[in-house]
């Protein structure tokens, strides 16, 4: 039966990011889940170290797939270097939750960024 999951991820800062998340998604593929959105938060700091490490990259993904699919790549988590913690969450949002959730994101940043060429107007305004 295929469910819906959320996979919260935090990479390594000293790790190549943009290969750890193409090679964990070629995994989820293999093991039968679908990406359906993908939220990158970006470098933070950490409440407490792990692993010696006091900053990671936390990427956030809505899944759709089986149990195994799930162990499957759960297993490979496990033993890939560069991912400090992760974990699975099983969502009860059915798809059109998960797509309303994405358009939002998608709004807020869209109002960001105005926001940020706004300030640059205003400031290239002042000192002029």
């Amino acid at each position: 039966m295929v469910s819906t999951y959320e996979l919260a991820l935090i990479i390594s800062t000293q790790a190549k990011e943009e290969e750890i998340l193409s090679a964990v998604k070629k995994t989820a593929q293999k093991n039968g889940l679908s990406v359906t959105s993908e939220n990158k938060w970006g470098k933070r700091v950490l409440s407490y170290p792990i692993k010696k490490h006091k900053e990671g990259i936390y990427v956030f993904w809505d899944m759709e797939g089986d149990t195994q699919g799930i162990g499957g790549l759960s297993e490979n988590l496990r033993m890939r270097e560069g991912i400090l913690r992760y974990m699975f969450l099983k969502s009860d949002k059915p798809k059109a939750k998960i797509e309303e959730k994405k358009e939002k994101t998608e709004v807020i940043k869209e109002s960001q960024t105005e926001v940020k060429k706004e300030t640059k107007k205003k400031g290239k305004k002042k000192s002029s």
